[in-house]
């Protein structure tokens, strides 16, 4: 119950008085729902409800039968009696111990039959390839070996080598990776759906030596800036030959982070991405991350495509996380930041949040618009006579005399504001680093960007926000809440930048031009889901939210409005907004791009869940 507490609880208000008014509400027919289903959450976590929960191994290895796969297999063939011709390309290093045997299997074992294998073979392994080949009877004529002379200095020799085939797609795979047997069958019916689909990808997992499966990684839909802070997609996934000329090929001098730099540039020159939500690729537990050159190789590849994207910045490792980068971007485009802070009263804490941003911030072309909604303690209105004197170039107050509306307010202080970049902020934060303004508006300048935000930390140090999940519980999620501040989260989620559908409004930039193209924020949504409704909107329009870990913030969060479950009057309100929200937005409720359709919808842990 501690964070459910700290969550209702206001700022300096009486524990007394926040514990009666808690139980006046648990007494109301909505209070009583409240408490019902947090019961259930909680009985949940400890075991005593099994809400279909299921053994991963068990079920990744009965969730699609060889007989099913086979009759899918059998109806494709029926629609159409040419089958495209697909190359898998299984590039061998020389550093490998012995031959593959179980990677070229998972190929053979394939149910959809037109493919063809190219294993590029460099060092030792080549004559001890070319014989094992002929281990494979009929299926030997399907696999070429050929003799590549390595990375740094011959990736035209490869290069020249995939050309030569005469396949439409690619599939790249590793030595240390298993194909499902569907893979092929799935990457077909894929591109059944979006024939114009030029690379695809699948979710992932981990083999051991016993065959037992297990940390399966359910990955989100193309999310561009998350490959930027790690190749997420993996280094198994299928290219159209055109887009692999396209990018370029190989390029030279990038060892084991070859397969990332290919993704960078063929991500370049193409936006016909596709993500399969099925684990059609296991790996064993040793990858190529943990090479020793490959964290340098792949900073060189971010650098190389920072240069080549005309994007100026500095490619920064996570400490602590191997294949693991943030990227703070140069201001390019510089231009004030307008800060919009609604508030009522709250002049201790509102004092805490504009001391925090003109004492550290160096990012100095900003101005502050405090929204003062029915303030009426003779404190507020002394803060603000003082700052008005202090910062006169840049602050001011706007009074709005108003109920309670959260985007009526933000809207107001909006068309008030003087900067290219808007910055909605809450009365409850604290700044805690010198270079967060800066870092946000490096993100915020560039076209595909919507809405940008940062890790926000309850007091404790531990997480509030870092990214919204939709379809959780009613509606939506903060990811990963009340977890470490020091957690790496979900295959290091915490730790790296990502696209989401939505951010908290809490502390949230975009665009001057953009909020204005969007028509601003919905006033028929006064108290809650309104954020997430502007980081929709901006979705909508074909830009791609981004949460910078980089960022930290504190946030004491709802401290001046406190939450639904204070009173029966509240949560009728919570009901009205919810119902406009799921109206407006129900598709993307259903299925959010950026949350896997195999990751539980009951909490946002990232637990698999089985339906």
């Amino acid at each position: 119950m501690k964070n459910d507490f700290h969550k209702i609880k206001n700022a300096n208000e009486n524990v007394f008085k926040t514990l009666f008014q808690f139980f006046l509400f648990l007494c109301t027919a909505p209070g009583l729902k409240y408490a019902l289903g947090l019961i259930r959450r909680r009985f949940t976590k400890f075991g005593f409800v099994n809400e279909k929960q299921a053994d991963y191994n068990i079920w990744v290895k009965t969730a699609e039968t060889t007989e099913h796969l086979q009759k899918e297999y059998n109806e494709i063939l029926a629609r159409s009696s040419d089958s495209t011709l697909h190359s898998f390309v299984l590039i061998l290093d020389g550093e490998e111990e012995s031959f593959p045997d179980l990677v070229v299997h998972s190929v053979i074992k394939q149910l959809y039959a037109n493919w063809e294998l190219l294993i590029l073979c460099n060092g030792k392994l080549l004559q001890n390839a070319r014989k094992n080949v002929n281990n494979y009877g009929e299926d030997s004529k399907k696999i070429a070996v050929h003799e590549h002379l390595g990375f740094t200095r011959n990736t035209d020799q490869l290069n020249r080598i995939i050309a030569n085939n005469s396949s439409k797609f690619l599939t790249f795979i590793t030595s240390n990776s298993l194909l499902a047997p569907g893979y092929l069958l799935a990457i077909a019916k894929q591109l059944g759906t979006t024939p114009q689909s030029e690379l695809i990808y699948s979710d992932d997992d981990l083999v051991d030596n016993y065959g037992n499966y297990h940390t399966p990684y359910f990955k989100p839909d193309w999310s561009p800036h998350s490959l930027l802070s790690r190749n997420y997609i993996g280094d198994c996934f299928t290219i159209s030959t055109t887009l692999f000329e396209k990018a370029g090929g190989f390029r030279p001098a990038l060892g084991p982070a070859i397969l990332y730099d290919l993704l960078l540039r063929a991500t370049e020159n193409t936006s016909a991405i596709a993500h399969i939500p099925k684990i059609l690729m296991h790996k064993f537990e040793q990858d190529v991350t943990y090479k020793p050159e490959y964290q340098q190789l792949a900073k060189l590849a971010l650098e190389q495509m920072l240069t080549r994207r005309n994007t100026p910045g500095e490619v920064c490792e996570v400490d602590g996380f191997k294949g693991v980068f943030t990227i703070k971007y140069i201001v390019k485009s510089p231009g004030r930041v307008s800060i919009i802070i609604p508030t009522k009263d709250q002049a201790a804490m509102l004092k805490i949040a504009i001391d925090s941003i003109f004492n550290l911030t160096t990012y100095r072309d900003f101005e502050i618009i405090v929204i003062d909604n029915n303030s009426s303690s003779p404190e507020f209105f002394k803060l603000i006579d003082e700052y008005s004197a202090k910062y006169a170039r840049v602050f001011k107050c706007i009074t709005a005399k108003i109920p309670f509306n959260f985007p009526a307010l933000i809207n107001l202080g909006a068309r008030a504001a003087t900067g290219e970049y808007l910055l909605m902020l809450n009365n409850d934060v604290k700044v805690l680093q010198a270079d967060w303004l800066e870092t946000m508006v490096g993100y915020a300048q560039y076209k595909n960007v919507g809405a940008v935000g940062v890790k926000l930390l309850f007091p404790g140090d531990t997480i509030q926000h870092a990214g919204v999940l939709l379809g959780i519980n009613e509606a939506t999620g903060h990811l990963l809440i009340n977890e470490s501040s020091k957690s790496a989260g979900y295959h290091n989620n915490l730790v790296t930048v990502n696209n989401y559908s939505a951010l908290t409004g809490a502390c949230l930039m975009v665009r001057k031009n953009l909020y204005d193209e969007v028509g601003g924020m919905d006033e028929r949504l006064p108290v809650e889901y309104n954020d997430i409704d502007f980081c929709l909107k901006v979705l909508q329009r074909g830009h791609f939210n981004v949460y910078l870990p980089m960022v930290t913030l504190y946030h004491y969060e709802s401290a001046t409005r406190g939450h639904p479950f204070r009173s029966r009057k509240s949560w009728e309100q919570h009901d009205r907004d919810l119902k406009v929200f799921k109206s407006k937005w129900n598709n993307i409720i259903s299925h959010d791009p950026f949350y896997n359709v195999n990751l539980t919808r009951r909490n946002t842990d990232f637990s698999f869940d089985v339906r």
